[in-house]
């Protein structure tokens, strides 16, 4: 008998390590506690695998605990811990847990029907999976990996080691959820919480959508990759690496921030933003479309846009310390308004509107096109400058130095500038020097001329020009500061026309490569650039297809300023003009008085030469001839400085009328 009973014990235990229990309700029908609702008649334990069939609601009270559990039916934590270890766990009814659902750390559990997590509920331990037809609804505290392919719904706190969503994941008003480890959403991410933040802190790719209508942040210690659509509705802010390969959008009025600088937010895909966008660092790779009718911000200091993509900008970029480098594939189209320190342009830019420069001159090194405007610190070009669109006009508001560059000027009528020809307008001096080159896309008639470039004041000539046939280039004409083309059916082709001083004398030269029933030359010369003299008439050959020389010694220049030009003549009578050629002469030059510096802004320094004894006036006149200021003196000793105030002066070009004793100096002065 003593054996029967010890066998049946020891076949008992061996039966309780590793039984399968499953629930019939016999005892009291409820109780998960109450060994007689089990089949067989034990409570379950941490070895027991557990089936609750579709039709029996159970209810656990205190300490329960299972290796693994089928639920086809219901199950409700009223209180205590419910444990599950080793095993796999998989709901296909209703869990309702309103304390604790503890997993070990090799216990996996699926939803494919309906768990609810209620307040105070906590679930930790193990893995997570709610399957495609599951439905997690969690108001409670989510402690552990997650799996979503169904649908889960938080309103509680859930703090993931990791989150991957292949279905549809809702963070409502009051969820709180961070997330530790890595993870990935390949449908659907909505977050809705603003009031606490939905947080990243351990890499995340999204290949679906993130819909964000709450505040969501990636910590420095995350990584996120983009390879779907980010939906921003509220505030999005990035303090770690970011990628976006595909789409980012912001809603008007709503906040995105990249705030890292190495390694630099990096764009391969389309950004749309209509609100606010910051970030210390961009790369906007060849791929990269950001499109920009909101403001963008650099910041917080020294910030850089590296573009080698398509940046639109319809808004504002805009920080008084950053750089915008675009590389040779970079394209930006500005219709707003870009304000930044420094920008390189390697590559294309377009603008139709405004570029304010803080510190430094925009550079362009390739193609600058459109018809907006420059203001701030200048514009140096060594690429290509083509204004408008077919035409257009361009302005310049601190200075134009055309460097090595091109000039591109296109020229389809004569009435309306900007519309029928390109022009560009400078405020500040035109320093010329590369190449010009004009296309013609209309039959121009005998005399048409238009003024193509009209800044303050202009140095310098073009290096090389290339005119269709017919046309001309005529520098400060018809005012000095601006250059324009004329076109002539007179039968001389003008190759230049040059002048230089010779001592006290200017030599004047010009040279013809054909000419045909031409009659001669009236050179003319000018004060001001507007009222013209003849000075001499020189006979042409005549006929020639070969090049011919000509020269004329101007004996007695003007003190100051010379303007001069030809007046071509054929046999018909016909006339057309040239070129205008200035050269400044002071007779008293190398021993005379000078002003510095020059050009000047507000005091000028007059020094006069030795033996300049007694008192002195200087008189300025602007380039009409109108008296515009008188400043007296007394000179003293062996040399003499003095400084006159010249603020009350408007920027232009002056000519100063300095008499000291019997000895009287003109100098020509640039207010600036």
């Amino acid at each position: 008998m003593k054996a029967l009973i010890l066998l049946f014990t020891t076949i008992l235990a061996v039966f309780s390590a590793n039984a399968q229990l499953t629930w019939v309700g016999n005892g009291d029908g409820v109780s998960w506690n109450d060994p007689n609702n089990w089949d067989p008649d034990i409570v379950p334990t941490s070895t027991d695998d557990v089936t609750i069939p579709n039709g029996f609601s159970v209810v656990s009270q205190g300490s329960s605990a299972c290796k693994s559990l089928l639920l086809e039916g219901t199950l409700e934590i009223q209180w205590g811990r419910m444990t599950l270890y080793n095993g796999a766990s998989i709901n296909t009814g209703t869990l309702i847990n309103k304390d604790e659902f503890i997993m070990n750390s090799a216990a996996a559990f699926t939803n494919n029907g309906t768990f609810t997590n209620m307040v105070p509920g906590e679930i930790s331990g193990g893995s997570f999976t709610n399957g495609a037809s599951g439905t997690f609804s969690n108001t409670g505290s989510f402690m552990t990996g997650l799996t979503n392919n169904g649908s889960f719904d938080n309103n509680g706190g859930i703090f993931s080691g990791s989150l991957n969503n292949n279905g549809s994941f809702t963070n409502r008003n009051n969820g709180d959820f961070k997330h530790y480890g890595t993870g990935t959403n390949t449908q659907t991410l909505t977050n809705e919480n603003n009031t606490l933040f939905f947080i990243f802190f351990g890499g995340f790719t999204n290949s679906g959508t993130i819909q964000n209508n709450g505040y969501l942040r990636t910590e420095t210690s995350s990584s996120f990759i983009n390879n779907g659509t980010i939906n921003n509705n509220n505030s999005l802010h990035f303090q770690s690496p970011m990628i976006n390969n595909d789409s980012i959008i912001n809603a008007v009025s709503k906040y995105i921030i990249f705030n890292i600088s190495s390694p630099p937010f990096n764009n391969n895909g389309v950004v749309q933003n209509s609100g606010s966008f910051q970030f210390i660092g961009l790369n906007n790779n060849s791929t990269g479309v950001i499109n920009n009718s909101g403001t963008g911000y650099l910041g917080p200091l020294n910030s850089l846009i590296v573009n080698d993509g398509t940046i639109n900008n319809s808004g504002q970029i805009a920080d008084w310390t950053s750089s915008l480098t675009q590389n040779s594939n970079g394209i930006l189209i500005n219709d707003g308004w870009v304000r930044l320190q420094n920008i390189t342009n390697n590559g294309t830019l377009i603008n139709n509107n405004g570029i304010e420069m803080y510190n430094n001159a925009l550079s362009n090194l390739n193609n600058y096109s459109g018809t907006g405007q420059v203001i701030g610190n200048g514009f140096n070009n060594e690429g290509v400058v083509s204004p408008g669109s077919s035409p257009g006009c361009l302005a310049f508001e601190a200075g134009y130095n055309n460097g090595g560059g091109t000039l591109n000027i296109e020229i389809n009528g004569i009435d309306i500038e900007c519309d029928d020809y390109d022009k560009i307008n400078i405020t500040g001096t035109a320093t010329l020097s590369g190449t010009l080159n004009v296309t013609v896309g209309y039959t121009p008639t005998n005399g048409d001329m238009v003024s193509f470039l009209e800044a303050t004041s202009i140095s310098g000539v073009f290096s090389t020009i290339n005119l269709p046939t017919g046309w001309s280039l005529m520098m400060n004409h018809p005012s000095p500061g601006m250059a324009s083309l004329a076109y002539s059916l007179l039968p001389i082709e003008l190759t230049f026309f040059s002048g230089t001083k010779v001592g006290q004398h200017i030599e004047l030269k010009w040279q013809t490569a054909s000419e045909t029933n031409s009659s001669g030359f009236r050179l003319q010369r000018s004060g001001d650039g507007k009222t013209w003299e003849t000075i001499a008439q020189i006979s042409s050959s005549g006929e020639s297809t070969t090049v011919n020389d000509y020269s004329y010694l101007d004996e007695r220049p003007l003190e100051g300023m010379n303007y001069y030009r030809l007046q071509q003549v054929d046999l018909d009578g016909q006339t057309d003009y040239s070129n205008v050629v200035v050269v400044e002469m002071s007779m008293n030059e190398g021993i005379g008085a000078s002003l510095t510096p020059n050009p000047s802004r507000n005091i000028v320094t007059l020094t006069l030469p030795k033996g300049s004894n007694g008192s002195g006036t200087a008189v300025f006149y602007d380039i009409t001839g109108g008296k515009k200021d008188v400043h007296s003196f007394q000179t003293e000793g062996d040399s003499f400085q003095t400084k006159i105030d010249i603020s009350r002066l408007t920027s232009g070009i002056y000519f100063v009328e300095i008499i000291a004793g019997e000895t009287c100096w003109v100098q020509r002065l640039l207010v600036d």
